[in-house]
């Protein structure tokens, strides 16, 4: 059998299984286990790890399998790139289908980014092998110029070079954008990935001088998967932002105040880190715990969570928390300008610019199967939570559910401003003492407070400490309780301790839940803790 139809074969048997797991993922009872392991930076569950092993062993196979040359070699890399081309067209973001078949976003982000670095791998190895076949001159100057400007020899033609330049920015793209500049990346990204799909059809189409061949049909195949994709996304937006001629949702900032206490008086400090974002939707839908909408400004969109939805005078709403940062999240506060009117407009809502969402996206856990839930957040995090904990307080009578622990880590104590009405609406609503708060404050507006520890409201309710979350203290709340779930909303680092704390205790993983992603943890620049806040008359 031709090794291609063998590599087609396996990875079809491997495309099955995912949806097969993924059709079912929505009638099993727990959570899917979930591991830290020394090879990756974020946690994995047994499920993924099998499936990103057994792709990366039939990629190997197939490279390894019946190899006669360096040029059958070089080919055999080439169609394996190609071949991987087809799950990387749906791309990096959630969409429609993915959410269909209940695929987390953090895993089906982390399963595009692998499978494209395979791919690269594989296409880099290709040009590598292509270019040793083809070696230049190197007693000519022009040829040992070409290959240090460009990395390959200069006996490629066009398409060729376009296909290794773009391999190379695409590898250089992903290391050193990714994660310092992620609007430049994903713009550079996309592009870049076009010019490679061009690149491979006229490179195979003047190689074979025809179109009907196996790597050119998993070529239109990509674009074909992925324009399927777009359209899909593009009906989806349509329908959540068009309705009765009104096009495009109004948004609108609302400032967080914090209330210090200075001696009788009480001045009002607006926190200019973050704001909640009011989106008036032009059509309502049915809200769930877990949900989360992709926002849209311009060419620009990013996933946030629901902070809350509400109903004012026949009109939905939705709550976002945005905490200010470089970049998109920036730009929807509005920057400098939002900075310099903060004093003026710190209660009143900001009018902005109409934006388009896409979702909701998410499927949420199913918490009221246990007796006690740990809800662990850090900073923005805590936003993720707040409709869980909502849903789990009883309203008529204690139901399965009988102890709710919220545990909340911040770096100023006037971030507590984001969530304090709604913390307090849900402490009104916790008529059967259900709910237990405690608020890490690590640099208290007072200096004096540092490691101290503060009771309000009804004994126990809420506890404020100010320093870090002790991890050990925290989990002592789980006693000897069998039913018992953990819900975290941290960042990297406090996700692997808790983890690791919980497994020494003897914790079951399956029990430990996760919010689909956590917002990137880098700190805004030249910024202390003093400057969080504006002081308003």
């Amino acid at each position: 059998m031709n090794t291609v139809i063998w590599y087609l074969v396996a990875l079809g048997a491997f495309i099955m299984v995912v949806l097969l797991v993924a059709g079912l993922a929505k009638f099993a009872p727990r959570n899917i286990t979930i591991i830290g392991t020394k090879f990756f930076r974020h946690t994995l569950c047994y499920l993924a790890l099998y499936f990103f092993v057994v792709f990366v062993i039939v990629n190997l196979l197939y490279l390894a399998f019946g190899i006669g040359d360096k040029a059958s070699f070089g080919q055999r890399c080439a169609r394996a790139a190609i071949f991987n081309f087809i799950p990387l067209s749906a791309g990096g973001d959630m969409n429609p289908l993915a959410n269909t078949l209940h695929l987390r976003l953090d895993t089906y982000a982390r399963a595009h980014r692998w499978i494209g670095r395979v791919a690269i791998f594989e296409g880099f190895t290709h040009v590598v092998v292509a270019s040793i076949q083809h070696q230049p001159d190197m007693h000519v100057l022009s040829n040992v110029a070409g290959l240090v400007v460009s990395v390959f020899p200069i006996e490629m033609n066009a398409a060729q070079f376009v296909q290794a330049v773009t391999i190379l920015t695409l590898m250089l793209c992903s290391l050193l954008l990714r994660r310092k500049a992620f609007e430049i990346f994903l713009t550079s990204h996309w592009l870049l990935a076009v010019i490679l799909i061009i690149a491979n059809l006229i490179h195979i189409h003047v190689s074979t001088q025809t179109i009907l061949l196996v790597p050119n049909i998993f070529l239109l195949m990509a674009i074909c998967i992925h324009s399927l994709i777009a359209l899909l996304r593009l009906c989806f937006i349509i329908f959540r932002n068009l309705s009765a001629g009104s096009w495009r949702n109004e948004a609108s900032v609302d400032t967080c105040v914090f209330a210090h206490n200075v001696g009788n008086d009480v001045a009002n400090i607006v926190c200019a880190d973050a704001a909640h974002v009011l989106i008036r939707l032009v059509r309502p839908w049915d809200y769930k715990p877990g949900q989360y909408v992709y926002l849209r400004v311009g060419t620009q969109s990013h996933p946030f969570y629901f902070f809350k939805c509400d109903t004012k005078e026949d009109e939905n709403f939705i709550i976002l928390l945005i905490q200010r940062r470089n970049g998109f999240t920036k730009h929807i506060l509005g920057a400098d300008k939002y900075l310099e009117n903060i004093n003026e407009k710190s209660t009143k809502g900001q009018a902005i610019q109409k934006v388009i969402i896409e979702g909701p996206y998410g499927h949420g856990a199913k918490l009221d199967e246990y007796d006690k839930v740990l809800f662990f957040a850090t900073g923005v995090g805590i936003s993720g939570e707040l409709a869980y904990i909502e849903g789990l307080l009883p309203e008529v009578s204690v139901g399965k559910v009988t102890q709710v622990v919220v545990f909340w880590e911040i770096e100023t104590e006037i971030q507590s401003s984001w969530t304090a009405n709604h913390m307090n609406k849900l402490i009104k609503k916790d008529k059967f003492q259900v709910l237990k708060l405690y608020l890490f404050i690590i640099k208290p507006i007072n200096p004096e407070k540092k490691g101290k520890s503060e009771i309000k409201g009804r004994s126990g309710l809420h506890n404020v400490f100010f320093t870090r979350m002790d991890i050990d203290h925290c989990l002592m709340e789980i006693g000897e309780n069998n039913q018992v779930a953990l819900f975290l909303a941290t960042d990297q680092s406090m996700n692997r301790k808790i983890r690791k704390k919980a497994s020494k205790l003897g914790f079951r993983s399956s029990d430990i839940y996760e919010l689909e992603f956590y917002p990137s943890v880098n700190k805004l620049k030249n910024r202390s803790h003093e400057g969080y806040g504006h002081k308003c008359l």
